[in-house]
């Protein structure tokens, strides 16, 4: 019978229901305790792939890692994300510089597209990588409330105050950031890192598959990861996200949502994926590059 009815549905609402559907199954399987791969000695991709849509921990190098989603900063101890610069000196002038610096307008500022179109137009938060969908109005206003209820949570007002991946942020945000950090790098000196299998126990990512090498872009856990890079930490516990996708493969861009719904062009969507694979930032992260180098050799010379 159910074969039968599923017969009768035209496409586009049998995609729709896949769609919610997927979305619930993964919603209540990413509250699930991730299977434990650290100490295994298996490469990540192939733990991912032994365990399927399952949460995994795997250990990974603090290399491999992109923060800051869209800005893909590399997380080693010496990289110059801001949240990792703004540990290492501690200086909250590092994240008010970074803040001041980087405001990506649109979309296509933030992903480096010249093209000009409806998608490439909206407003930076609208974003969404090529592989999981097409920026949206919807999308904006998710973040900004997601966002808000986040700050509110740590202090910070009602009102949006700007995202803590870029600014423009308000400097009431940038002293909330900074306490952040400083809680989580103290208590991480005092106490060690203590993760847990809890829904939001460990720093999370997506993984990106180019060939058979990999990266992680963190979605989770941006204030801890650099807390540990400040600290020194190579390698870390990290819990690999649950998503449709599961692994998101170069190879694979065709199926991708945002350039099937030609959103984004097969050529602008590989570029994207390969500059956070590479950990390369956008154009507008140039003037922060000089701030950080000048930083750096006047601390050398000192």
């Amino acid at each position: 019978m159910i074969s039968f009815l599923k017969m009768l549905l035209p496409k586009p609402v049998k995609d729709f229901l896949s769609r919610k559907l997927n979305k619930r199954l993964n919603r209540r399987i990413s509250k699930l305790p991730p299977v434990d791969w650290v100490g295994i000695p298996l490469e990540p991709l192939e733990v991912i792939k032994r365990t399927k849509r399952l949460p995994a921990l795997i250990e990974v190098p603090l290399s491999k890692c992109r923060g800051l989603r869209a800005m893909a900063f590399p997380c080693g101890c010496d990289s110059i994300h801001p949240f990792i610069m703004a540990l290492r000196y501690y200086d909250i002038k590092f994240l008010r510089s970074y803040y001041n610096i980087v405001q990506p307008g649109t979309v296509g500022e933030l992903f480096d597209i010249d093209r000009k179109t409806s998608i490439t137009a909206m407003p930076a938060l609208s974003y969404v990588y090529p592989w999981d969908g097409n920026p949206s109005e919807n999308i904006h206003q998710y973040r900004k409330m997601f966002v808000s209820n986040e700050t509110r949570s740590h202090g910070g007002s009602k009102k949006f105050e700007g995202w803590h991946h870029f600014g423009p942020v308000s400097e009431n945000k940038v002293q909330l950031e900074f306490q952040r950090l400083d809680a989580i790098y103290q208590s991480i000196k005092k106490c060690g890192y203590q993760r847990s299998d809890k829904p939001d126990g460990d720093i999370a990512g997506t993984v990106l598959k180019r060939e058979n090498d990999y990266c992680i872009v963190i979605s989770k856990g941006h204030h801890r990861l650099a807390a540990l890079a400040a600290h020194g930490f190579t390698d870390i516990p990290l819990r690999v996200e649950v998503n449709s996708m599961n692994c998101v493969d170069r190879s694979s861009v065709s199926q991708w949502p945002g350039v099937k719904s030609s959103a984004f062009q097969p050529d602008e969507a590989l570029q994207v994926f390969d500059r956070i694979f590479e950990g390369k930032q956008p154009l507008i992260c140039n003037q922060w590059k000089d701030y950080c180098e000048k930083k750096v050799e006047k601390d050398i010379g000192n």
